[in-house]
């Protein structure tokens, strides 16, 4: 698959993902047109968060992997993020990292869509307010 393939077929992917989700969450994803060839495409709320879609494997392509997106500072800088966890007796500030999963593309863009809000937002939304 070209760099030019894989860009179109990722943004018809996203496209249907998008549609999907807000019909399963009830949350609008807004589709974001790439301007040159791509190896990820992403998806972006009303707040800027962001849910990056690519092929997880190029040759044959059968399974999506979903990413998180962390550059939430003062225009767009990446920033690291830090909670306190409280383990057994003790506390401590442990580096929070944004969330991802595979799916597979066999069991289609709605399922897609629920494995997202089930599996991957809650955890993310969490992590990039």
């Amino acid at each position: 698959m070209t760099s030019a393939e894989r860009t179109i077929a990722l943004s018809d992917i996203a496209l249907q993902i998008a549609y999907k989700l807000h019909s399963t969450c009830g949350q609008a994803w807004e589709f974001v047109k790439p301007t040159e060839d791509v190896y990820s495409v992403y998806l972006r709320n009303a707040g800027n968060a962001r849910i990056y879609i690519q092929f997880d494997g190029y040759e044959n392509p059968k399974r999506l992997s979903i990413s998180g997106y962390q550059h939430i500072g003062k225009n767009g800088q990446y920033v690291e993020v830090y909670e306190n966890v409280k383990r057994n007796d003790y506390t401590h500030w442990e580096r929070v990292t944004a969330p991802s999963i595979t799916v597979a593309l066999s069991r289609g863009y709605e399922a897609i869509a629920k494995d997202i809000a089930k599996r991957f937002l809650p955890e993310y939304l969490r992590v990039f307010s």
